[in-house]
């Protein structure tokens, strides 16, 4: 299972062959010569080679993000979450009754402030 970082670079990966494909289609320099045609075609033919790696990638990255096993570590991570959510809002609760004990205990009873 790879990891979110792989995934990340991954992506990162596929826009940079997407600017690099782009790149190589922009023919820029009169077609006139043989060569500069040569040079045209052969451009362009790498920049669909890169359009179709780039796909490929794209496609396995996205396989690898729908299978099971990254299915399961995003619900291992979510619970994990969750039990850490709910463990600090029971000690949250605890300590507001601890502190409502304390204020109840600090006041002074009406009989007390009577006498007083």
């Amino acid at each position: 299972m790879k990891s979110q970082k792989t995934k990340v670079s991954y992506d990162k990966l596929c826009g940079v062959l997407a600017h690099l494909s782009t790149a190589l289609n922009l023919n820029l320099g009169d077609s006139e010569s043989k060569i500069t045609r040569q040079g045209i075609k052969f451009s362009n033919l790498f920049s669909l080679a890169l359009d179709d790696y780039r796909k490929g990638l794209e496609i396995i990255n996205f396989n690898d993000e729908a299978s099971l096993g990254a299915c399961l570590e995003l619900w291992s991570k979510y619970v994990e979450v969750e039990k850490e959510m709910l463990n600090k809002r029971t000690l949250l609760m605890i300590e507001y009754e601890n502190a409502n004990r304390n204020l109840d205990k600090a006041k002074i009873s009406r009989k007390e402030l009577v006498s007083a």
